[in-house]
């Protein structure tokens, strides 16, 4: 009968150890805890960003897109190539405005070390466009040089949540 309890009491412990732990090891081994992604295929986040830009989808080059959730959040990233003007048009029609790019706009906002293809560093801009559009906040980042652009929509307020 002893050692029916110390076995009990055994299990007990390695159990509640086993679920204190649990929230690190999944940290380790699963960057994003919380968040679900949902990669688009090149051609479909092409023709997603074409309807942003109000453009021909043969303008958007090297188009990477991933549509993200989280509760309470879903937001979709952009990453593309195409020319100022497409761009300049896009800033004028949202109704855009450039502010300065801090650091902590940078982490906030536009960073996601999960994606591999995503790095809006890389950019090596000092400025940002940001907006408001149907209930989307929308960020963008473009650098005219190399014709490059990572562009962040998030909803402002999912309903019924």
């Amino acid at each position: 009968m002893k050692s029916i309890a110390i076995l009990l009491m055994t299990i007990v412990i390695l159990v509640g150890l086993l679920l204190a732990l649990t929230p690190f090891a999944g940290s380790l081994f699963f960057s994003s805890a919380g968040t679900s992604g949902q990669m688009a295929r090149p051609e479909m986040a092409r023709m997603a960003l074409a309807d942003w830009f109000k453009a021909p989808p043969d303008v958007l080059n090297d188009v990477q897109g991933i549509r993200q959730s989280a509760p309470g959040k879903q937001w979709s990233r952009f990453s593309f190539s195409t020319s100022p003007n497409h761009v300049r048009s896009f800033i004028q029609h949202k109704h855009l405005v450039q502010k300065p790019l801090t650091a902590e706009i940078m982490q906030h906002v536009f960073t996601d070390k999960s994606l591999p293809w995503w790095q809006p560093e890389a950019l090596q801009r000092e400025t940002w466009f940001t907006g408001e559009d149907q209930g989307n906040r929308i960020s963008l980042i473009y650098n005219a040089q190399s014709q490059r652009g990572v562009l962040v929509i998030q909803k402002m307020q999912l309903a019924n949540e």
